[in-house]
Protein backbone atom coordinates (compact mmCIF):
# COMPACT_ATOMS: atom_id res chain seq x y z
CA UNK A 1 0.00 0.00 0.00
CA UNK A 2 2.68 2.53 0.78
CA UNK A 3 4.57 1.53 -2.62
CA UNK A 4 1.34 2.50 -4.32
CA UNK A 5 0.98 5.76 -1.89
CA UNK A 6 4.72 6.56 -3.42
CA UNK A 7 4.15 6.28 -6.91
CA UNK A 8 0.85 8.25 -6.74
CA UNK A 9 2.49 11.09 -5.33
CA UNK A 10 5.57 10.75 -7.69
CA UNK A 11 3.29 10.43 -10.92
CA UNK A 12 1.07 13.36 -9.40
CA UNK A 13 4.37 15.36 -9.26
CA UNK A 14 5.87 14.28 -12.25
CA UNK A 15 2.95 15.45 -14.50
CA UNK A 16 2.60 18.87 -12.86
CA UNK A 17 5.95 19.57 -13.53
CA UNK A 18 6.79 18.60 -17.00
CA UNK A 19 3.01 19.89 -18.20
CA UNK A 20 4.75 23.39 -19.22
CA UNK A 21 7.92 21.82 -20.24
CA UNK A 22 7.67 20.89 -23.95
CA UNK A 23 9.47 18.62 -26.22
CA UNK A 24 11.40 19.99 -29.04
CA UNK A 25 10.46 18.60 -31.88
CA UNK A 26 9.84 19.30 -35.87
CA UNK A 27 8.00 17.32 -37.90
CA UNK A 28 8.31 19.29 -41.59
CA UNK A 29 11.58 20.99 -41.07
CA UNK A 30 13.12 21.51 -44.66
CA UNK A 31 16.78 21.53 -45.29
CA UNK A 32 19.26 22.33 -47.64
CA UNK A 33 22.80 20.32 -48.83
CA UNK A 34 25.14 21.78 -51.17
CA UNK A 35 26.01 18.91 -53.03
CA UNK A 36 28.08 19.89 -56.52
CA UNK A 37 29.49 22.97 -57.87
CA UNK A 38 28.56 23.82 -61.62
CA UNK A 39 30.69 25.71 -63.54
CA UNK A 40 30.55 30.05 -63.40
CA UNK A 41 28.79 30.27 -66.80
CA UNK A 42 25.75 32.94 -67.28
CA UNK A 43 23.96 28.98 -67.68
CA UNK A 44 23.65 29.56 -64.14
CA UNK A 45 23.92 33.44 -63.61
CA UNK A 46 21.54 34.46 -61.00
CA UNK A 47 21.77 38.32 -61.26
CA UNK A 48 19.56 39.05 -58.09
CA UNK A 49 21.46 37.70 -55.64
CA UNK A 50 24.49 38.11 -57.58
CA UNK A 51 25.38 34.43 -57.45
CA UNK A 52 26.01 31.17 -59.49
CA UNK A 53 23.95 27.95 -59.27
CA UNK A 54 25.08 24.83 -57.52
CA UNK A 55 23.40 21.27 -57.40
CA UNK A 56 21.92 20.99 -53.77
CA UNK A 57 19.74 18.49 -51.92
CA UNK A 58 16.21 19.64 -50.26
CA UNK A 59 14.62 17.01 -47.58
CA UNK A 60 12.58 17.16 -45.10
CA UNK A 61 12.83 15.93 -41.47
CA UNK A 62 11.19 14.54 -38.46
CA UNK A 63 13.29 15.04 -35.46
CA UNK A 64 12.77 14.97 -31.77
CA UNK A 65 14.65 16.55 -29.27
CA UNK A 66 17.25 17.37 -32.32
CA UNK A 67 17.76 13.83 -33.18
CA UNK A 68 17.05 13.13 -36.49
CA UNK A 69 14.60 10.21 -36.76
CA UNK A 70 13.67 10.02 -40.38
CA UNK A 71 14.26 12.06 -43.63
CA UNK A 72 11.49 12.21 -46.47
CA UNK A 73 11.11 14.01 -49.78
CA UNK A 74 14.41 14.44 -50.53
CA UNK A 75 15.09 15.40 -54.50
CA UNK A 76 18.26 17.25 -55.81
CA UNK A 77 17.85 21.13 -57.15
CA UNK A 78 19.50 23.83 -58.07
CA UNK A 79 20.82 25.99 -55.33
CA UNK A 80 22.75 29.35 -54.33
CA UNK A 81 26.18 27.59 -52.18
CA UNK A 82 25.77 30.29 -49.36
CA UNK A 83 22.06 30.84 -49.13
CA UNK A 84 20.15 27.76 -47.99
CA UNK A 85 17.16 30.16 -48.76
CA UNK A 86 17.13 30.18 -52.42
CA UNK A 87 16.61 27.44 -54.42
CA UNK A 88 15.01 26.24 -57.59
CA UNK A 89 13.16 23.13 -58.61
CA UNK A 90 15.07 20.72 -61.26
CA UNK A 91 13.54 17.51 -63.00
CA UNK A 92 15.12 14.99 -62.49
CA UNK A 93 16.42 14.75 -66.22
CA UNK A 94 17.64 17.66 -65.77
CA UNK A 95 19.90 16.90 -63.17
CA UNK A 96 20.74 13.74 -64.98
CA UNK A 97 21.92 15.92 -67.41
CA UNK A 98 24.27 18.22 -65.47
CA UNK A 99 25.47 15.29 -64.13
CA UNK A 100 26.56 13.72 -67.45
CA UNK A 101 27.89 16.94 -69.07
CA UNK A 102 29.71 18.17 -66.01
CA UNK A 103 30.96 14.69 -65.04
CA UNK A 104 29.72 15.19 -61.33
CA UNK A 105 29.39 13.06 -58.64
CA UNK A 106 25.89 12.61 -57.22
CA UNK A 107 25.13 9.99 -54.45
CA UNK A 108 21.79 9.16 -54.52
CA UNK A 109 21.36 10.16 -51.09
CA UNK A 110 23.92 12.63 -50.03
CA UNK A 111 23.23 13.12 -46.88
CA UNK A 112 25.72 12.99 -43.73
CA UNK A 113 26.08 9.38 -41.38
CA UNK A 114 23.97 11.57 -38.32
CA UNK A 115 21.23 12.65 -40.52
CA UNK A 116 20.96 8.84 -42.42
CA UNK A 117 21.13 6.66 -39.24
CA UNK A 118 22.37 8.78 -35.95
CA UNK A 119 19.12 9.10 -34.58
CA UNK A 120 17.42 5.91 -35.92
CA UNK A 121 20.68 3.98 -34.02
CA UNK A 122 19.98 6.16 -30.97
CA UNK A 123 16.10 5.43 -31.09
CA UNK A 124 16.61 1.88 -31.77
CA UNK A 125 19.41 1.46 -28.26
CA UNK A 126 16.79 3.20 -26.36
CA UNK A 127 13.70 1.15 -27.48
CA UNK A 128 15.74 -2.25 -26.80
CA UNK A 129 17.37 -1.11 -23.36
CA UNK A 130 13.91 -0.35 -22.40
CA UNK A 131 12.58 -3.65 -24.22
CA UNK A 132 15.63 -5.09 -21.75
CA UNK A 133 14.84 -3.20 -18.61
CA UNK A 134 11.51 -4.75 -18.87
CA UNK A 135 11.90 -8.39 -19.25
CA UNK A 136 12.65 -10.12 -16.00
CA UNK A 137 16.18 -12.13 -15.83
CA UNK A 138 15.78 -15.87 -15.50
CA UNK A 139 19.45 -15.98 -13.36
CA UNK A 140 17.19 -14.49 -10.22
CA UNK A 141 15.96 -16.82 -7.75
CA UNK A 142 13.26 -15.66 -5.29
CA UNK A 143 14.05 -16.65 -1.81
CA UNK A 144 11.67 -18.00 0.40
CA UNK A 145 11.72 -17.80 3.71
CA UNK A 146 10.43 -20.43 6.09
CA UNK A 147 8.54 -19.42 9.18
CA UNK A 148 11.38 -21.05 11.08
CA UNK A 149 13.79 -18.63 9.53
CA UNK A 150 11.54 -15.52 10.24
CA UNK A 151 12.02 -15.44 14.10
CA UNK A 152 15.76 -16.18 14.51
Amino acid sequence: MKKLLVISVFCFISVSAFAKARIPYCSDCEYMKFVAELPDDSLFAVPEYNAHLDIGYKYKQFWLVWVPIWNYDGQYCLMIKDNDDVFFEAKAEEIKAYQEKYKLDLPDNPLPFWDKLGGKLIVGLLVALGIYGIIPSKDKKEETVTPAEENK
